[in-house]
């Protein structure tokens, strides 16, 4: 294993509503900034896969980031 990288990642999450819409509510729509924490385990250039725990070789709880909704990494 390489050494562990702890980062915080702020992303773009995608969103949805399945209720009735008008159109400016619409067009008012914006993506919320989600910031998630955890060992780099895995990144290029369409994901990063951080890990919320880590013991001798085994990883817990992977989450999956797609590159394109990245907008900043920082070691922690």
């Amino acid at each position: 294993m390489k050494s562990k990288r702890f980062v915080e990642v702020l992303w773009l999450d995608a969103q949805g509503s399945a209720a009735w819409t008008s159109d400016k509510e619409a067009q008012s729509a914006t993506s919320p900034v989600v910031t998630t924490r955890g060992w780099i385990v895995k990144r290029d250039k369409k994901i990063l896969v951080l890990a919320m725990g880590y013991h001798d070789d085994d990883w817990l709880n992977l989450f999956t980031i797609p590159a394109g909704m990245i907008q900043k990494v920082t070691r922690l």
